[in-house]
């Protein structure tokens, strides 16, 4: 029998709230999914935004504390590089 990934769940909260330089405020995974759509041309453009990426996808998918936790860590280094943050 296959086994089946959990659908991920895009409006779990991340640990903390975000907010960007221009006032958006980034408070579940699904928000930011899109800052990183928004902020990255290419999902390859740096070890670190898909590192980012791949904590996302897992942190949606187990909605667990230490998870989204390390998304949101992630997330914030990533935006803070890109000065967005």
């Amino acid at each position: 029998m296959r086994s089946r990934k959990k659908r991920p769940d895009w409006s779990a909260k991340l640990t903390r709230s975000l907010t960007l330089k221009d006032g958006t405020k980034l408070v579940t995974l699904g928000d930011a999914r899109a800052a990183l759509l928004r902020y990255f041309e290419s999902v390859t453009s740096s070890r670190a935004v898909a590192l980012a990426i791949e904590l996302l996808l897992a942190a949606a998918e187990s909605k667990t504390f230490e998870d989204r936790k390390a998304a949101t860590d992630q997330l914030a280094i990533v935006l803070r590089a890109r000065a967005v943050y």
